[in-house]
């Protein structure tokens, strides 16, 4: 099978949008933004920040939310959108954006992202109700932050969850460096 066929074969069976191969893809972003560390590729690399959303990817046949991790290069031309003059908006845009791809060279890392937005149109009553239905991103976020959290090795604490005396010691000389 060719890399190209094995791309139109299961790109479409992911819940998750991807620009990994060169090309033009039209989406509509329908969720405000998560970002999260990512534990790093290699052993010694610093953690990245990832950015993602829920979008409709409009090559799909049959509607369905997919989850967007959007490349930092991605994001930033994305939130150029929300401030022009032209084309701004709030928390999600009224229109669909093309991301065309390009590669610029060997390796992975050697890509250039374009960004288009496209003239605004209203969503379809059944994508605002599958919009509606879906888990809140901020809720799939967390449970990506907890994975990447465990991969590094560390612990993550509940901002939301009382704490008694018995979880929090008494602070001693070497937490204020005496």
């Amino acid at each position: 099978m060719k890399p190209s066929e094995f791309a139109e074969k299961y790109a479409q069976q992911s819940d998750w949008f991807s620009t990994k191969l060169p090309g033009k893809y039209r989406i509509r972003v329908v969720s405000e933004f998560y970002d999260y560390e990512k534990a790093p590729f290699k052993e010694g690399q610093n953690p990245r920040t990832v950015f993602f959303c829920y979008v409709i990817d409009r090559a799909e046949k049959e509607l369905k939310l997919k989850l967007y991790e959007m490349p930092l290069s991605v994001m930033k031309r994305f939130a150029a959108l929300a401030t022009d003059e032209d084309w701004k908006f709030e928390s999600t845009p009224s229109y669909d954006i093309n991301i065309t791809k390009i590669s610029t060279g060997p390796l992975p890392q050697n890509v250039e992202y374009q960004i288009t937005p496209c003239a605004p149109s209203p969503l379809s009553p059944d994508e605002v109700t599958t919009i509606n239905e879906a888990d809140p991103v901020s809720q799939i976020g967390e449970r990506l932050k907890k994975k990447e959290a465990d991969k590094m090795g560390l612990a993550l604490v509940n901002p939301t969850a009382p704490v008694t005396s018995e979880e929090v010691p008494p602070p001693s000389d070497e937490d204020f460096g005496i």
